[in-house]
């Protein structure tokens, strides 16, 4: 497992070590998703890795995406090993280093190919990104898929028995078995801009995990994915103004997690 940590440059990145088994294959499919307890109405199926004895599962939505990774370059130790560094855009970096501000102690993992390869914990805040533990080919064949133009996003993770996808907004809640009623939305409300964001022309969707009371209102767990600041407290202002129909059990209104999107546009 990898963690974030001050490389030899003094650049804080965080460094994911990638399974040795992974497909040096020259299409790739790639996503970077926030952990989850393998209990929680949003964990993915349990997924596993050769060097830990613990499954992992992830929330349905990435942190990062293929989008975001610009390019890739590879350079190599004196042990002739190799570090494929990840260029980040602008926007992206930026918001990485707001997540990762905010989700010290957090676990990352990181999908190619559908396969989960790597798990990392973040231990400060950081905007670079490295992929280490590929033999020479592999990490050659992911940097000649960034400058073919031949990445792309990695599927959602299947999600664990139970699980459902998204729907009205939001996403991974759980069925809970016979008896169970997911939420519902009764009641939308726009989100505000704030001067800022509306004079720089920033659009984009910030993506909460809330939970959904037994009286319908909405309470933001984490910013998932932010996109600016004063939007992202705007998105959490407008969760709280949200209004739910209650997931049901045996006719009884329970709390349930849930995945909201909140999309600003111009």
């Amino acid at each position: 497992m990898g963690v974030l940590q001050r490389g030899a440059s003094g650049v804080a990145g965080l460094i994911l070590f990638a399974a040795s088994t992974m497909s040096g294959q020259s299409n790739l499919t790639l996503g970077i998703y926030p952990t989850v307890r393998c209990d929680s109405p949003v964990a993915s199926a349990p997924m596993r890795l050769d060097n830990l004895s613990a499954p992992i599962c992830l929330e349905p939505t990435p942190i990062l995406t293929e989008t975001e990774l610009t390019s890739a370059a590879a350079s190599y130790g004196r042990d002739g090993k190799p570090t494929v560094e990840l260029t980040l855009s602008g926007s992206a970096a930026q918001r990485f280093h707001d997540f990762t501000s905010r989700s010290i102690g957090l676990k990352v993992g990181v999908v190619l190919n559908g396969r989960l390869v790597s798990v990392a914990m973040i231990a400060a805040p950081t905007a670079a990104l490295s992929l280490q533990g590929l033999t020479p080919d592999q990490a050659n064949a992911a940097v000649n898929a960034f400058r073919n133009g031949a990445v792309s996003p990695s599927p959602p993770p299947p999600l664990r028995p139970g699980g459902t996808g998204t729907a009205g907004g939001y996403a991974g809640t759980a069925r809970g078995g016979a008896g169970f009623s997911p939420p519902s939305v009764i009641h939308k409300v726009e989100p505000e801009y704030t001067d800022a964001a509306r004079a720089a022309g920033t659009q984009g969707t910030v993506i909460l995990n809330i939970l959904i009371h037994e009286d319908g209102s909405a309470e933001v767990v984490r910013v998932a994915r932010s996109l600016d600041p004063g939007l992202d407290e705007k998105a959490v202002e407008c969760a709280h103004k949200y209004r739910f129909k209650p997931a049901m059990r045996d006719g009884m209104p329970i709390s349930a997690r849930a995945t909201l999107e909140i999309n600003f546009r111009l």
